[in-house]
């Protein structure tokens, strides 16, 4: 009876890795590597069962994967998973469960800021905050942080720079589901919001670095933005594709077979260089135009 027990429950893990193999999917998380762990927080499970349907569910705890050993998708081990502390009746106390957020680590801690919460099993609109995890301590605060943002953002460019230890986040959109003075309004709708803010992780302030430049060039949502830090004094953010809104000027567009992407941004920093000479902070922007297989640049300068 045991041996039939035992082969049961080999079948039943066997059918379950192989249905999550294959129509499981992870969505809007947001991840972050700090040292050798991978942390995944956030978003939604959609399972595709058997008979057709798919279910989804909103994800609480905090994801992990150790990227110090080889792994395969298989093993049962490949995951493991940080419980996340929630109370209804106190939600501000208590870390949120978000989509599309934007996360970042020192070393030591990892930030957690910006998305909405799921339609699917997601708690209630959490009030504003910044979250921090301490990752030594297992302990999670949303205390000592001050400055902007006055809202929650979702889908911007977010990145981190090793040469100051700030986190820069670029625009995003505006997601009612984010928000409460916004969650529930009849009418409510997302939108994108431009500018550029900076959480200094050294003493959690939140700057914002807004001009009138990024403003109108240099809005972006969706999209994906790097930081090159090899340039200039502290590095260059450079934003590909997302959705825009205010970009008005657009210099000459430029085929993706006549130049390699990074002769193109050799090229533009060049330019900028030639035109403004150094500042601490670059900005440069590609919008790729997929259906022509083409892509402009905007450059603007954050000093």
């Amino acid at each position: 009876m045991a041996g039939v027990l035992f082969i049961l429950l080999l079948l039943f893990m066997f059918f379950r890795t192989t249905l999550a193999l294959s129509n499981c999917t992870h969505l809007f998380n947001t991840a972050v590597i700090n040292n050798d762990t991978l942390f995944i927080d956030g978003g939604e499970m959609h399972t595709l069962l058997p008979n057709g349907t798919i279910t989804t569910k909103a994800i609480y705890d905090l994801e992990t994967v150790d990227l110090s050993k080889s792994w395969k998708n298989s093993d049962s081990d490949l995951f493991n998973y940080i419980s996340k502390p929630y109370n209804a009746s106190h939600p501000d106390k208590y870390p949120p469960t978000i989509n599309n957020g934007a996360s970042w680590s020192d070393g030591e801690n990892l930030y957690f800021y910006g998305g909405y919460v799921s339609d699917w099993g997601g708690p209630p609109v959490p009030p504003l905050g910044t979250w921090r995890y301490i990752i030594a301590v297992n302990n999670w605060t949303n205390t000592g942080f001050w400055g902007v943002p006055l809202v929650r953002l979702s889908e911007g460019g977010s990145m981190r720079s090793s040469v100051d230890k700030k986190a820069y986040y670029l625009s995003g959109i505006l997601h009612p589901a984010g928000n409460p003075s916004f969650a529930g309004t009849p009418g409510a709708d997302v939108y994108i919001v431009s500018g550029l803010i900076s959480l200094n992780m050294a003493n959690l302030e939140w700057t914002n670095y807004s001009t009138s430049a990024i403003n109108n060039y240099g809005t972006i949502g969706a999209g994906y933005v790097g930081l090159i830090e090899s340039v200039g004094d502290k590095g260059v953010i450079a934003a590909f594709g997302g959705e825009t809104g205010g970009a008005t000027i657009t210099e000459p567009e430029h085929g993706f077979n006549s130049s390699s992407l990074k002769d193109f941004i050799q090229q533009t920093l060049r330019k900028a260089y030639d035109e403004h000479g150094l500042s601490p902070l670059w900005f440069i922007k590609i919008n790729p135009r997929l259906s022509e297989r083409r892509f402009s640049r905007r450059l603007v300068i954050r000093r």
